[in-house]
């Protein structure tokens, strides 16, 4: 029983950090996108 609830703790820490991770990765791409103000690439870009 204490092996069970101990892989379920990891495994909850290990998809925090990735959940962590990306939300990370996305505010980077975001701030980066955000901060060039000459880019007119990403609106006129077909995708």
């Amino acid at each position: 029983m204490v092996l069970i609830s101990v892989a379920f703790v990891i495994l909850l820490a290990v998809l925090l950090a990735i959940w962590v991770s990306l939300l990370a990765i996305d505010f980077q791409y975001n701030k980066e996108k955000s901060d060039c103000s000459n880019c007119r690439k990403w609106r006129s870009s077909p995708r």
